[in-house]
């Protein structure tokens, strides 16, 4: 009951806040009309016009400064991923020479072991 009360109050405004408006925008439309409102218009065109040329212009700038930088961060980490792949390689190297020089140092071991185990093999087969 309570709600359709204030349907009925909102209801009949209507018409009156519809004058309302009506008035006040025939009043600004009337002072808008005037030299000092179309001055004021004037001015606020223009003011609009220098604000968005000046975020223009920022927004620009910002644009050429983050690109920039994208490029600059993009030549480090492709200068810092070659110097890495440099030393992986040489490292690579590295390891496989000193692997190499161990592998061939046990292999001479074992040529040698193998040689003095036939000269004892040949020794006691000699002596028997």
């Amino acid at each position: 009951m309570e709600e359709n009360r204030q349907e009925k109050s909102v209801s009949s405004r209507k018409p009156l806040m519809f004058l309302a408006g009506a008035i006040v925008g025939g009043a600004i439309a009337h002072f808008l009309n005037t030299p000092k409102g179309r001055q004021l218009t004037k001015d606020f065109v223009d003011r609009s016009v220098s604000l968005s040329n000046d975020v223009r212009t920022s927004a620009e700038q910002a644009y050429t400064t983050v690109k920039d930088q994208a490029a600059a961060t993009a030549e480090k980490a492709r200068s810092t991923m070659d110097a890495i792949v440099e030393k992986a390689s040489a490292t690579g190297s590295y390891i496989g020479e000193k692997s190499r020089d161990k592998a061939v140092s046990h292999l001479e071991s074992l040529e040698n072991g193998i040689a003095s185990a036939k000269k004892k093999l040949a020794n006691v087969t000699v002596q028997s």
